[in-house]
Parts: C-alpha cells; structure tokens; sequence
C-alpha cells in the first residue's frame, strides 16, 4: 500500500511538474547584435588576393561591419554590396552598401539592415574579378519566447 503511495505520489509530481513548464513563460537566451572587423585588400584580379581570394564574409543582420579596404596595386578600387541584386553596377546611395572609391585605403562602417540571405559583393571596377559572397544569417531571437500558455 505503501509503495502504491509513493508511486501515485511521484506521477502527482512529475505531472505538476510539466503543466509548470508548459504555462511558465521563459524567455530564451539571447545573442546580441556583434560588431565584427574585416581587411581586403584589392588587387585587380580579386580581392585578398593571397592565401583566400575573394573570401565568403558571414554577418548576422544588426551587426556593425567595418571594413578596412586598401589597395594592394595602386589602382582605384571600390567595394559595394549588390543588396537589390541588380547587378555589378552599384546603386549608391541607394539600396546598395557602397564605399568610397580607393587608393590608398578607406573604411566602411554599416549595420546590415537588410533581409537574411547570400548577396554577391564587388570592386565596382573590377567586377568581373573582385567579387564574393556575402552571407547575411537571420539576427537572433530577440526577448519574449518561452512556451506559450495553454489555451483553455
């Protein structure tokens, strides 16, 4: 009889113990926005034109990006984010992400605003060459979350 007690007991528990968890809102952890440094340097024929040419450049939307850009031939250089997808001609201003146009070096500095997804980064003058990925990861959950109450 004893052992019937507990066992009743330990379900009575467990099952309390559930409809708390599924009615308690908790909400999750939170990664916050990053600001993220990164060098290209140009060279007619790709970005970074050592060791990783034209490298893939992976942000989470709200990240600040800076960007140093120099010119590691001497000749003019711009760098662009084709946001609209319209191609190797940039809008800027406009929707594009756009530098000034270099040598010697210059600094870009943004929050990637912009939807989740693979965008196509360029040297606005040497497009054909000078050209990656630019990889946007959907921004993290932001507050709020946990499990919802049950409806009744």
């Amino acid at each position: 009889m004893a052992s019937n007690r507990f066992w009743v007991l330990l379900l009575a528990i467990l099952s309390l113990t559930s409809l708390v968890a599924t009615t308690v809102n908790i909400p999750p952890k939170v990664s916050a926005a990053s600001t993220s440094s990164i060098s290209l340097i140009g060279f007619f024929n790709a970005w970074n034109n050592t060791g990783v040419p034209n490298p893939t450049i992976t942000v989470r939307q709200g990240d600040t990006i800076t960007i140093q850009l120099s010119s590691g031939d001497g000749i003019a250089h711009r760098f662009f984010v084709d946001v609209d997808a319209n191609g190797v001609t940039p809008d800027c201003p406009g929707a594009d992400v756009c530098s000034n146009v270099f040598p010697p070096s210059t600094t870009l500095t943004f929050t990637v605003n912009f939807a989740s997804g693979t965008y196509t980064y360029y040297c606005s003058i040497h497009p054909t060459t000078m050209l990656g990925r630019f990889v946007v990861l959907q921004s993290p959950i932001s507050g709020g979350g946990g499990r919802r109450p049950l409806e009744m």
